[in-house]
């Protein structure tokens, strides 16, 4: 017999789709999303203040945002939850007579089930005061030696996540894509906009307007990190936050043209009083960049598209610690990166903290979320990748 692991329908973050932008989805991300503009706010009121409407504002108030969402959310959670099961003796959907195992069902993505439980594991390392100023990210760019400025080469030929404890000075991780890459990956995304909105998605992706910013970075009066002040093109105050990287995780991909690094960072506002006692006590800013900047927006995540300039003096000090630039020194450096929704997060992670009847060979809400996540992050690589032969 086969067992309905959804019958109210999958939950967002386990629903997914082809990104071959001639086909329709495979299964549409909108039953849960069709009244996030009513005003339903999700998470437990997470974030409330700092997503406003449109990227430039971060994501509030509906228009594709994060925190209106369907205040049934929680509901159809918790019924897939006590429905969910991997015993599922049906045949594979490619028509072959063989069942998917001996045993009548799939081994779970051992990569998406370690990411998924080093994120549980950190997030429950921090006070309740600081969940709601989490952010988590996956960047795209190369794991590079320092010496030669070339991609590092493992001895494997199929992704694999580095171990969190290897530290080796030698090389860093190049957060960055070359311009033909994300050239291309704008072009991608801006026809799956296109079909989505034509095949008329509830959930779907949209594109918003160019965003010009200047990010001026200070010392923070806290910790070692840094505190971001973002002004627009009209140099009025966007945001100013104290960011702070908890940990990192890379993952490297030899069948592909990059890799990507997923980051836990907290990102706390810094309130105004504090931010002048800042500006007037540091005379200039350590360093500053200048930002152009494509958003595309669904309920789960954002996909940023940066292309980022400096100035030439910080460029120079930028080679004298890692080596003759691979690259002209007046290119801008092109970034790619994939934000996961703050209060969808917490959510999952909240409801995999309740549930304390869920079978340990079950895969939780946390993991079905960062399946879905790394799904689209492959995705968006390999588009590139696989599209020019070269990996």
């Amino acid at each position: 017999m086969t067992i309905n692991k959804y019958p109210n329908g999958p939950p967002i973050w386990a629903q997914n789709y082809r990104t071959i932008h001639h086909q329709r989805p495979v299964i549409t991300v909108s039953e849960h999303d069709q009244h996030r503009n009513s005003g339903g706010n999700r998470g437990g009121g997470y974030r409330q203040q700092r997503y406003n409407d449109g990227p430039g504002q971060r994501y509030e108030n509906g228009g594709g945002g994060y925190n209106n969402r369907n205040s049934n959310y929680n509901n159809n959670n918790n019924n897939n939850n006590n429905n969910r099961s991997r015993s599922n003796t049906s045949k594979p959907a490619n028509g072959s007579s063989l069942p998917y195992s001996l045993f009548g069902m799939t081994q779970r993505d051992l990569l998406t089930q370690h990411v998924a439980q080093w994120v549980h594991g950190e997030l429950t390392k921090l006070p309740t005061e600081d969940l709601q100023h989490i952010e988590i990210e996956v960047k795209l760019g190369t794991i590079t030696e320092k010496n030669s400025l070339k991609r590092m080469r493992l001895p494997v030929a199929t992704e694999c996540v580095l171990d969190p404890g290897y530290k080796d000075p030698s090389i860093y991780f190049n957060a960055s894509v070359n311009e033909v890459y994300y050239k291309q990956t704008v072009s991608f995304l801006d026809d799956l906009v296109k079909t989505k909105r034509s095949n008329g998605d509830g959930d779907k992706l949209e594109a918003y307007p160019t965003q010009y910013n200047l990010d001026l970075f200070y010392d923070s009066p806290w910790d070692s990190s840094k505190v971001r002040v973002s002004l627009n093109e009209n140099n009025q105050l966007v945001e100013s936050v104290n960011k702070r990287t908890l940990a990192n995780l890379e993952v490297y991909s030899p069948g592909d043209l990059v890799d990507f690094r997923i980051s836990i960072n907290l990102e706390t506002p810094v309130p105004e009083q504090v931010l002048s006692q800042l500006q007037a006590s540091q005379t200039a800013p350590k360093f500053q960049r200048e930002k152009k900047r494509l958003t595309y927006m669904q309920s789960v995540l954002k996909i940023d598209l940066t292309s980022v300039d400096m100035p030439m003096q910080q460029k120079k000090k930028q080679q004298a610690v890692l080596g003759a630039l691979n690259k002209k020194e007046d290119e801008a450096t092109k970034e790619i990166e994939i934000e996961l929704n703050p209060n969808v997060v917490l959510e999952c992670f909240q409801l995999d903290q309740d549930n304390t009847t869920r079978d340990a060979s079950e895969p939780g809400n946390m993991e079905l979320l960062f399946g879905y996540l790394l799904n689209n992050t492959r995705l968006i690589i390999r588009n590139f990748s696989r599209s020019r032969g070269d990996a």
